[in-house]
């Protein structure tokens, strides 16, 4: 992950360090298996994933967290609607 994120939601650009999301959005592993999460995409998207069944590769997506919110600002910084 870059040193920084920008922040595309507000009209302006900001940039906020990456170590902000250190805690809140897991973007060096891989989701978890064995148990449902939020995954944030590239794009700026946020999708559930059940355990198991919605597996999505680490390439496909940006981040993780069990936390809607997060995942959802996460994904507005990435510039998703």
């Amino acid at each position: 992950m870059p040193g920084f994120v920008t922040d595309y939601s507000n009209g302006a650009v900001d940039r906020i360090p990456a170590s902000y999301w250190s805690d809140r959005l897991n973007v060096n592993s891989s989701p978890p298996r064995d148990k449902g999460f939020w995954a944030v995409t590239h794009e700026g998207t946020v999708t559930w994933c059940n355990a198991g069944a919605d597996y999505w590769s680490r390439d496909e997506i940006a981040g993780w967290t069990d936390d809607q919110e997060d995942a959802e600002e996460a994904a507005k910084l990435l510039g998703g609607a």
